[in-house]
């Protein structure tokens, strides 16, 4: 090949490749400047609960400003978006990303709630992330229930440790109705047959189950019906008859 056809072979592919280059420039260039179409809220755990709607959070974005209105896709606080969904009382997570075809979409999941406490002064739940939710109207999943004077400290940690523990336990999640709390945070056990457990502190609640198991399973002769079992002292297990 002569000299001069290389040079023009050499011309024609920086030519072609310059043109494919200006042309993906334009292309986004002009994605850039396109307006985003509409936005998708997406709850990724609807169907398992629906604590709050997709109607909901964008009417929830709206009022907080972060909802996009006549915004090109590159200039979509989309990091905002996400603050606004997280700062949510029932979301979890959220993701927010504009797609190819001009659309935002934000997927979120919802706080799971784990524990149900009752003061005489507040009324809240407690979420699997050992974090204080609101006792919000929609939550009806059943989840353990705790009465009493109960502190927040109290109800993120020991009580929820309790819970958690328990509904692994098929047995206790069957018969374990509620727990009910004293100012000393000594926790009582109510079953649903009615029989009171007085469990105490939680510090070695499972050592106190064993015991409770094996005494349920072992009945002193000739009583028969208890009202109260107390795991309260080491080593013993006091039973009381039922009035």
């Amino acid at each position: 090949m002569s000299t001069l056809r290389k040079i023009v072979t050499v011309l024609s592919v920086v030519c072609v490749v310059g043109g494919m280059m200006t042309a993906v420039a334009l292309t986004t260039a002009k994605d850039k400047r396109r307006m985003a179409e509409a936005v998708d809220i997406i709850v990724r755990d609807s169907i398992e609960r629906q604590f709050v709607t997709e109607g909901e959070l964008r009417h929830y974005l709206m009022t907080t400003g972060a909802y996009p209105r006549r915004e090109t896709v590159n200039t979509v606080a989309l990091q905002r978006m996400e603050q606004m969904l997280r700062s949510h009382p029932m979301i979890r997570r959220a993701e927010c990303y504009a797609t190819a075809e001009g659309r935002v979409r934000a997927v979120v999941s919802q706080r799971v709630p784990l524990l149900r406490v009752e003061t005489p002064t507040e009324h809240y739940f407690v979420d699997t992330d050992r974090r204080i939710m609101p006792a919000w109207e929609r939550v009806n999943t059943a989840v353990w229930t705790a009465r009493g004077d109960i502190s927040r400290q109290l109800a993120e940690n020991e009580l929820a440790d309790l819970a958690v523990w328990l509904d692994g336990e098929r047995r206790w999640r069957e018969s374990v109705e509620r727990l009910e709390v004293n100012n000393r945070d000594e926790v009582t056990l109510r079953m649903t047959d009615g029989l009171m457990v007085r469990l105490g502190r939680t510090d070695d609640y499972r050592l106190k189950m064993a015991k409770l198991a094996l005494f349920l399973d072992n009945p002193f002769p000739d009583v028969p019906e208890y009202g109260e079992v107390d795991l309260r002292y080491r080593g013993q297990v006091v039973a009381r008859k039922k009035r």
